[in-house]
């Protein structure tokens, strides 16, 4: 409703503003033509009866028509920038000033030079235009000196402006009043008494007048009601750092009648930042003291009143800072996908079979499975199919990224590349669907981007005549774009929107509402090397969206200058200053931008020089440098070896507010690109020692995508689980794709059941031991049938609380191990040990407790003492628990084989089913995996896949784990 009300308003200004810029060039045109066919045209001192006449112009032209512009230029542009608007505010004020005084000189002459002399200052019109013109120059005057220069401080600049703004009021109705006054005296004193017979000159002079009476009352109604105002803002501080020199030079020029030279000087210098462009939050940023620069033809802050550049830094990295990119191009690339189909005959590895399958390019039509000692193979045919001219492979044609493979709602950065391999512009593409593209890239490569975009497209439409794909840049006014950055970043996110943001990984995007405004693109990705997410937002909600996000208390507004340095922290590239069209993505170290698959097509622009310096090597590459001591290196300063030869130079540097040095990055020669490389920096001709150092400089703090489920409840540790194999049940990390063989910690609060293929070459094969138990019957008896206590690693084991006796623990605990059934093996699973199996049995010897057979109270040797009772009691506890747990599984286990009573056949024709179980720490997480994860796809049709089946632990006994206790209870 608001944003409504606002259009309205909009639309209301902008009809009466049309009308009254009519009336005001009616007006003009009138005097005009009264003055030229009735009065005799114009003359100056050399007839000074004619000379006359150019009062009544310059008068209505400047003291009423320039003057209202003036003012209403304030309503007009109600959401630019306040430093633009003053200085067209004060260059209209003096164009005003110098017509008003030339209409006064050409008044005075042509009365003082007539024959006879005529006298001055007689007539009402003459005391009432001469109080408006002295009364408008001490206005400009003191105006100028308040607002622009030297001004006033912000307090006292807030303290006149009402003072200011009612002055200039009275001053345009004063000389309303003196141009109706003056029509007046002159048509009378002309026309004397033939004045009443109404003659042509008679009705022009009244039409005149009419439309300066309507032009002033309509003038007057838009500068004086509060629904067209501009909101009262504090004064901005950056706003007065205009370059004065130029105004002054401007004025003094307009006296000298230099308005070329002016014009020149102007244009080149002192108004570069009334060309500059605003986002949706400008008068956001200037409420709340953001002190605006000039930025990529942009304004926006660099930093806030009330914390600098530093302390905005270390806010980001300690919680959440929330930045406007509002100036970057959003881009939206829509296009139907078309296919080419054909039926093809392969031998695939059951992995690569099901990849297929879920990848969704393959259908079918018969299958063939045959066994080998080492792994398994399926003869199939598929019906294929490959990506025709849609959005994604005109994408491709200009960047380097594999957009095909890319899951839906997924982003990937990659580069635009030249023929000559060279970098055109860094930018991030999400891959929506097949068939729609969402692209954001830099703000100072707008207009190239988008003729880039568009000449693409149109030879892409070339090659494929068929193509229906439409590209659609998003203006600053359409759409906005905020980043909220920090490691606070998702806790503060969630508090305004539905969708679960610990499923949304680093480099995922969503479309969800955001603040109660809907249609919010949220991608998790950022420019700080910290968590955080972009929120591309429509302009109109896009302050409201903001002042609710800063009313958390862990935000706080960050500007260009944090930004800068984070991201220089986090190592990564600007456009502009490390990266432009003579750079290559090998030379810059951003090979990981060219994908495989785009690396053995060779079908991007640029591919054969930077494949062959992929393959050869480049001759320079970009390194990260620190510095301990002097001032921070900028851009351009010459990198130095320890021979005093120039090698490089830097392109980005700043303080580094995280590690207290000064770091940079520059471009040198590869062979003295290693760690540990020293070089001299020459700042202001001065050397400074510098070394070179891996990036980033701050680790990141990317919220990836994790190998388990969260939400953990304990952790079990077993020597060998691979030997739970119960007709072909498997136990299997999904962090490295292998059969758990070494210790792991696992979640239990939920296991999910998953019916899945598993090769065996990538885990090793367990060590022989004895029998493993039975043979395997159906499948649930399998699943509960017993197994040798020496195959299992994993023991109970109660939080120690006393220290029993040794020998009777031992016998107790022999006692239960060989009572064992497989429910209770089961049990042993999820609840959690720590330390090595010797130390852990050592531990539960002496922490269980429980008696053993013999005597009264079984325990051999004498009678229990409490703390042996108390011991036993807690244990009793522990596997009352312990078997309610059991219980719950087995319950849940039986749903799930109830869905599908082919398990056994499933079994028999596909090897072997796994369970699915969620690491917390798994120790290959930084390694290299020996097989791939298994992929969270559906299996092959003919398999049935059974659909994961959660089993949710009972609350009592997660909570007590989660608090490290035994005792359920």
């Amino acid at each position: 409703m608001e944003a409504r009300a606002e259009h309205l308003k909009a639309r209301n200004y902008r009809s009466l503003y049309s009308v009254t810029t009519a009336l005001g060039v009616g007006m003009l045109v009138l005097v005009l033509t009264w003055l030229l066919r009735y009065r005799g045209g114009f003359a100056w001192s050399s007839d000074p009866q004619h000379q006359f006449n150019w009062h009544p112009l310059l008068m209505t032209s400047g003291l009423l028509f320039i003057y209202a512009q003036s003012m209403l230029i304030y309503r007009t542009g109600r959401n630019s920038p306040k430093k633009r608007l003053k200085i067209f505010h004060a260059l209209l004020h003096a164009a005003t000033f110098v017509l008003a005084v030339v209409g006064l000189k050409a008044a005075f002459d042509s009365h003082n030079y007539a024959e006879p002399p005529k006298p001055n200052l007689y007539t009402l019109h003459s005391w009432f235009g001469l109080v408006a013109v002295i009364i408008f120059a001490g206005q400009f005057v003191l105006g100028f000196a308040s607002f622009l220069y030297p001004g006033l401080s912000r307090t006292l600049r807030q303290a006149v402006l009402p003072v200011h703004v009612a002055t200039g009021i009275a001053t345009f109705t004063l000389a309303l009043i003196a141009a109706l006054t003056g029509i007046t005296e002159k048509t009378i004193w002309t026309l004397g008494a033939d004045y009443a017979n109404l003659p042509s000159e008679g009705i022009m002079v009244n039409f005149v007048a009419l439309f300066v009476a309507f032009f002033g009352i309509l003038v007057l109604y838009l500068v004086n009601d509060s629904d067209f105002k501009r909101t009262n803002l504090p004064e901005d501080e950056a706003a007065e750092s205009i370059p004065v020199l130029i105004i002054v030079s401007f004025i003094v020029d307009m006296f000298a009648l230099r308005v070329l030279k002016v014009a020149k000087v102007a244009l080149r210098r002192g108004l570069a930042d009334a060309k500059a462009e605003v986002t949706a939050l400008y008068d956001f940023h200037v409420e709340n003291g953001g002190k605006m620069v000039n930025f990529g033809g942009y304004m926006l802050p660099v930093q806030y009143a009330d914390q600098g550049i530093a302390a905005s830094h270390l806010h980001t990295r300690s919680s959440a800072s929330l930045f406007d990119v509002s100036h970057m191009l959003q881009t939206e690339i829509t296009g139907e996908l078309s296919h080419t189909w054909g039926w093809r005959v392969c031998e695939l590895k059951q992995r690569e079979a099901l990849q297929m399958d879920a990848d969704g390019f393959g259908l079918r039509k018969f299958h063939g499975l045959s066994q080998s000692d080492k792994t398994q193979t399926m003869t199939s045919v598929f019906l294929s199919c490959s990506p025709g001219a849609g959005c994604l492979s005109y994408m491709e044609s200009v960047c380097t990224a594999d957009l095909q493979n890319l899951p839906a709602n997924s982003s990937i950065l990659t580069v635009f590349t030249d023929e000559r391999g060279g970098v055109l512009d860094d930018l991030i593409v999400t891959k929506i669907s097949e068939e729609h593209l969402y692209v954001v890239s830099n703000a100072a490569m707008k207009l190239q981007d988008q003729a880039h975009l568009l000449r693409a497209l149109e030879e892409h439409k070339k090659r494929n005549a068929a193509s229906d794909i439409r590209v659609k840049f998003f203006e600053p006014q359409e759409r906005g774009l905020v980043a909220l950055q920090g490691p606070h970043a998702a806790r503060v996110l969630q508090r305004f929107t539905d969708v679960d943001l610990s499923r949304l990984y680093f480099m995922t995007s969503t479309e969800a509402a955001v603040c109660g405004s809907g249609a919010c693109r949220i991608t998790r990705c950022g420019y700080t090397g910290e968590d955080g997410f972009e929120i591309s937002v429509p302009a109109i909600k896009a302050v409201d969206i903001a002042r609710e996000i800063l009313k958390e208390e862990e935000v706080k507004l960050a500007g260009l200058g944090a930004r800068d340095s984070l991201r220089l922290e986090a190592g990564l590239c600007l456009y502009g200053s490390d990266l432009t069209a003579e750079t290559t993505p090998v030379e810059a170290a951003l090979t990981w931008l060219v994908s495989k698959r785009r690396r053995e097509r060779s079908d991007f622009p640029g591919a054969d020089v930077v494949l062959a310096q992929i393959r050869d090597g480049s001759k320079r590459k970009r390194v990260g440098l620190v510095a301990e001591a002097g001032p921070p290196a900028r851009h351009g300063t010459p990198v130095l070896d320890g021979g005093g030869d120039q090698v490089g130079s830097v392109t980005s540097g700043c303080p580094s507010p995280t590690l207290g040095k000064n770091i940079a990055m520059a471009y040198v020669p590869t062979a003295l690109a290693k760690a540990g490389t020293r070089f001299k920096l020459k700042i202001r001709d001065k050397l400074y020692d510098a070394v070179t150092a891996k990036m980033p400089f701050v680790p990141s703090n990317y919220y990836t995508k994790p190998k388990y489920a969260p939400a953990p409840s304990g952790s079990v540790t077993s020597r060998n689980i691979n030997t739970l194999k119960i007709n072909g049940v498997f136990l299997v990390c999904e962090c490295c794709g292998r059969s758990v063989l070494i210790p792991y910690k696992y979640h239990t609060d939920n296991v999910s059941i998953v019916w899945w293929y598993k090769e065996r070459r990538g885990a090793r094969a367990p060590r022989r031991r004895e029998p493993r138990g039975p043979s395997p019957g159906p499948p649930l008896a399998a699943l509960l049938q017993l197994a040798p206590a020496r195959s299992w690693g994993p023991e109970a084991r109660p939080q120690p609380q006393v220290r029993p006796f040794p020998g009777i623990i031992a016998k107790t605990f022999v006692k239960m191990w060989t009572k064992l059934i497989f429910e209770r093996r089961r049990r042993d699973l999820f609840l959690f040990g720590r330390g090595p199996p010797w130390k852990r049995a050592k531990d539960t010897r002496r922490a269980s407790g429980a008696p053993a057979a013999g005597g009264d109270d079984g325990i051999v040797g004498g009678p229990r003492t409490p703390q042996q009772v108390a011991a036993q009691r807690r244990l009793q506890q522990t596997q009352a628990q312990v078997d309610e747990v059991v219980d719950i599984m087995k319950t849940n286990v039986e749903k799930v084989l109830e869905r599908d009573q082919k398990l056994s056949e499933l079994d028999d024709r596909a090897g072997m089913s796994v369970y699915r179980v969620s690491p917390k720490n798994c120790r290959h997480r930084s390694r290299r995996r020996a097989t791939p994860p298994l992929p969270h796809l559906p299996p092959p049709d003919f398999l049935r896949f059974v659909k994961c089946q959660e089993v949710n632990w009972a609350e009592g006994f997660s909570n007590s784990v989660r608090a490290g206790r035994s005792d359920p209870s």
